[in-house]
C-alpha cells in the first residue's frame, strides 16, 4: 500500500513475491487492486478480486468489485449475477449489483436490486444510493426521504417528543403597573404593593393567569385588558364615572368679567377698628423725565 500511495512501482516486485494463497487473502487481494485501479490495469484489478471472492466471500471485496469505471460495468455486472445465483437473498450482493446497475445508468434495474436489498436489511449506504437514483430520475420526495433514512440508519438519533404548549406561567409576583409615563412600574409586587405605598391605597386586582398567546419577548409588558384600553385611550376621552379628577380639585363655576379689572393686592395689612384708612400712594409715572444732557458723561 505505502509503495502503490507513493507512486512508485516498487508494489509490484512485492506482488510477484506472494504466494498465490496469499494473494488470495482479502486485505492483500483489496490491496493489489486498488493498486493495479491506480495504474490504470483495470481488467487485471477484477480479476484479483474475482479470484478471492470465489474462495470466501467477503462483503468488502464485493464493494470494491462494484467501485468501477463505465466501461467495467457489463463485464462485472455479468460475474457478480453469478455469485447471485448462489446467494439470491444477501444484501451486501443485492447493494453491489445496484451499484453496478448505478455506474452503468441501469436505473429500472438499480432500483429493483437497492429496493430487494433494503428489504433483507435497513443500511445506510444502500439507502443513500437509492436517494441519489432518485434524484437522478427527478423524484425529490423520495431521494429527500431515503437521505433521511440513510441518516437515521447510520447513527442512533434521539426520539424527538411532539410539539406541545408550555404551561402557564405563575404571574403572581410579575410588575404590570403602568405609570404616568406610560412605563411599567418594576418591582413591585401584587403582595407589598401596599405596604410599600403606606397601605392607604386601594389593593390591586389579582393578576390574570397567563395563556399561550401571552408569551412575547418581553414578559414585563404583560398588562390586562383594563389597563391596556386606559392606557390606549386618548386624553380628552371621559372616564369610566361621571366626573374627572380634574373637576373635583378645581371650582368649575365660571369667574365674572368684573374680577379681571382691578388688579387684588396680594397683601392687604389689618386695619384697626375706627381708624381711617391710610391714604393710597402716588400713582408712579409711567413716563420718564425728558433727558438732559449735563456733561456727565
Amino acid at each position: 500500500r505505502a509503495a502503490a500511495a507513493g507512486g512508485s512501482e516498487a508494489w509490484r516486485a512485492i506482488w510477484k513475491d506472494l504466494k498465490a494463497e496469499e494473494r488470495l487473502l482479502p486485505e492483500i487481494a483489496l490491496a493489489g487492486a486498488a493498486a493495479f485501479e491506480a495504474a490504470g490495469e483495470a481488467n487485471e484489478a477484477a480479476r484479483v478480486l474475482e479470484a478471492a471472492v470465489a474462495v470466501k466471500f467477503n462483503p468488502a471485496l464485493v464493494a470494491a468489485y462494484a467501485r468501477c469505471e463505465a466501461e467495467q460495468v457489463s463485464r462485472r455486472l455479468a460475474r457478480a449475477e453469478t455469485w447471485l445465483q448462489q446467494r439470491p437473498t444477501d444484501p451486501d450482493l443485492l447493494t453491489a449489483l445496484g451499484m453496478l446497475c448505478l455506474n452503468g445508468q441501469l436505473w429500472g434495474q438499480a432500483e429493483r436490486y437497492l429496493l430487494r436489498s433494503l428489504s433483507r436489511r435497513s443500511d445506510a449506504r444502500t439507502h443513500a444510493l437509492l436517494g441519489s437514483l432518485y434524484d437522478r430520475l427527478e423524484r425529490p420526495a423520495d431521494a429527500v426521504r431515503h437521505w433521511r433514512l440513510a441518516t437515521a440508519a447510520s447513527m442512533a438519533l434521539p426520539v424527538l417528543a411532539a410539539d406541545a404548549a408550555l404551561p402557564a406561567a405563575d404571574t403572581g409576583s410579575d410588575p404590570y403597573r403602568v405609570d404616568a409615563e406610560g412605563g411599567y412600574a418594576v418591582g413591585l409586587s401584587d403582595t407589598d404593593g401596599d405596604a410599600e405605598l403606606g397601605g392607604d391605597y386601594p389593593a390591586l386586582p389579582p393578576a390574570v393567569a397567563a395563556s399561550a398567546s401571552d408569551y412575547v419577548l418581553d414578559p414585563d409588558a404583560r398588562v390586562n385588558k383594563e389597563q391596556r384600553e386606559r392606557a390606549l385611550a386618548p386624553e380628552d376621552a371621559p372616564l369610566a364615572g361621571g366626573t374627572s379628577d380634574i373637576d373635583e380639585y378645581f371650582d368649575s363655576a365660571p369667574i365674572p368679567a368684573a374680577a379681571f379689572d382691578d388688579p387684588v393686592p396680594t397683601y392687604a395689612p389689618a386695619t384697626p377698628a375706627g381708624s381711617k384708612p391710610a391714604p393710597a400712594a402716588a400713582p408712579v409715572p409711567t413716563t420718564k423725565p425728558p433727558f438732559k444732557d449735563d456733561g456727565s458723561i
